[in-house]
């Protein structure tokens, strides 16, 4: 018998993982981690096999998942094995989960991101940030990242998510989800048409830090952890957030001159997606 996970989600950041996550937390069928990133995280692989599948046992539903948003990049260049290789190694029948953006619009969203969590300065450009800071690009480098898996795994036993079509066409994406992971297809979520953890400038990024403490304070308890997930349920999160947000500035990226620069930093990857998921019709510029 396999370990556990049934299912791994490989991420990728700001690609619509936090909408998928609570799409599959809903299911009746499905029991999905809190984010615990084993394979990628050293200090946790370490804990061993035993220590990660006990996340996954004696639940009652009828398939187990984890979901990261860091997995399909590889951990720290020191450490022997690549995260592809560690989860081949625990079990190489896992289904995976790819999401995958626009790499332009995923960097500019990972700069937003970053500025929310404090990584930044709130007053660092996206042409600034991505000089300080080039992992923000690299996380978009898809044909590195893919191939690394490629390795191990059959492309066409992956399951591949595009951003756009989440936006275009929830309902569709998540029959097709649900019917490669074998649970109830016509299963519809409340939070199918919801924007979860939306990319956003924050007013004050002291006040998002108290949040998050907050957040992980309450999710640290089974009953903190239903408090804040009746929190989001009810809007109320999505309240703070609308009133701790910049509105004069873009979620997405304006400046022609970076956009085209970036494609063409990029060109070789969005063709790479192009191939591997049959799709032409991807238009990411």
């Amino acid at each position: 018998m396999s370990p556990p996970p049934d299912f791994i989600c490989l991420g990728v950041h700001k690609s619509g993982t936090s909408w998928l996550y609570h799409c599959l937390f809903e299911h009746p069928e499905i029991f999905i981690t809190d984010k615990i990133d084993y394979f990628y995280r050293a200090d946790r692989f370490a804990k061993g096999e035993s220590w990660y599948t006990r996340f996954f046992n004696e639940k009652k539903e009828k398939i187990t998942g984890d979901l990261s948003t860091v997995y399909l990049f590889n951990q720290k260049p020191n450490q022997p094995e690549s995260t592809a290789e560690r989860i081949y190694k625990h079990n190489p029948n896992t289904k995976l989960i790819v999401l995958l953006r626009n790499p332009i619009d995923r960097a500019y969203a990972h700069y937003l991101q970053d500025i929310k969590m404090g990584h930044i300065p709130i007053s660092y450009t996206f042409e600034k940030a991505i000089k300080e800071n080039p992992n923000i690009l690299f996380w978009g480098k898809y044909k590195t990242h893919l191939q690394r898996y490629f390795r191990y795994f059959n492309a066409g036993d992956m399951f591949f998510v595009v951003f756009e079509d989440i936006k275009n066409n929830p309902q569709r994406v998540l029959q097709e989800l649900y019917s490669y992971l074998e649970v109830t297809p016509d299963f519809v979520p409340k939070h199918i048409f919801k924007k979860v953890n939306v990319s956003r400038l924050p007013r004050n990024q002291k006040i998002e830090k108290y949040k998050r403490k907050l957040s992980h304070s309450l999710k640290k308890s089974k009953v903190g952890k239903k408090l804040w997930w009746q929190l989001k349920q009810k809007g109320w999160v999505s309240v703070f957030d609308a009133l701790n947000s910049n509105k004069k500035q873009p979620t997405k990226l304006t400046t022609k001159e970076t956009r085209n620069q970036l494609y063409q930093y990029f060109k070789e990857d969005i063709g790479f997606v192009k191939t591997v998921l049959n799709k032409p019709e991807i238009d990411w510029k």
